[in-house]
């Protein structure tokens, strides 16, 4: 089996490369720590990846894709952009669950779009967040403020999207 690099894993290769040589240049023990970060972020993550993948891939064995096409197909316009924009905002994920869930919408007939209000959704409402942190750090106030504010953001990119496929 051959590896052929994407563009995105090659600016990450280029990318690791130049901040290792920046690193190793400015000396003062900037490379262990780095390395000491790394294996942090590893720790924490190495273990994710996989679980969240292997969800990715059981959800999309399980999940009817009638339902998903008749809810958020590329023909269920603004009902299912509003209706992506909230399930995305109810996810209780991080970007380790929230895109593989997005890549097995997307297979189960999902329309672009509507996955745009999704990710969008998820992005910008988190329940989780709103309920863990937000809230109880910023007070009730901020965040319906916040909400309020926001609130059409994840539609609207929706539409947008569904706009520029339109053009081309």
């Amino acid at each position: 089996m051959s590896f052929a690099p994407d563009l995105p894993t090659i600016f990450l290769i280029v990318l690791a490369a130049v901040l290792f040589g920046v690193a190793a240049v400015k000396g003062e023990g900037r490379l262990g720590e780095a390395f000491k970060a790394t294996a942090k972020l590893f720790r924490m993550v190495g273990f994710r990846l996989p679980l969240a993948l292997m969800l990715a891939g059981f959800l999309s064995q399980v999940m009817p894709s009638e339902l998903v096409g008749d809810s958020i197909g590329a023909e269920t316009g603004l009902l299912g952009i509003v209706i992506a924009s909230v399930v995305g905002g109810m996810v209780p994920s991080g970007p380790f669950v929230s895109f593989p869930i997005a890549l097995t919408l997307f297979k189960s007939g999902a329309g672009i779009p509507q996955l745009i209000a999704f990710v969008s959704g998820w992005g910008i409402f988190a329940a989780h967040r709103v309920l863990i942190y937000e809230w109880p750090l910023m007070g009730l106030r901020f965040t319906a403020l916040r909400i309020a504010a926001s609130g059409l953001a994840p539609p609207l990119t929706g539409l947008l999207a569904m706009a520029i496929l339109e053009i081309y």
